[in-house]
């Protein structure tokens, strides 16, 4: 670590963390984007309409 420097650890620290937190959104909105899906396509069954 010492090679890479106080910048470059910093740097490596931002980027661990901004990736972290995108993939959280991501998932989030994955899942949330799924269930809506599925609670329409529920709904839709139960009023006799096809999938």
């Amino acid at each position: 670590m010492k090679k890479v420097g106080r910048v470059g650890g910093k740097a490596l620290l931002y980027f661990e963390a901004a990736s972290t937190f995108a993939l959280a959104i991501g998932l989030l909105a994955a899942r949330s984007r799924t269930s809506s899906a599925t609670a329409w396509r529920r709904s839709s069954c139960r009023h006799g309409k096809a999938a």
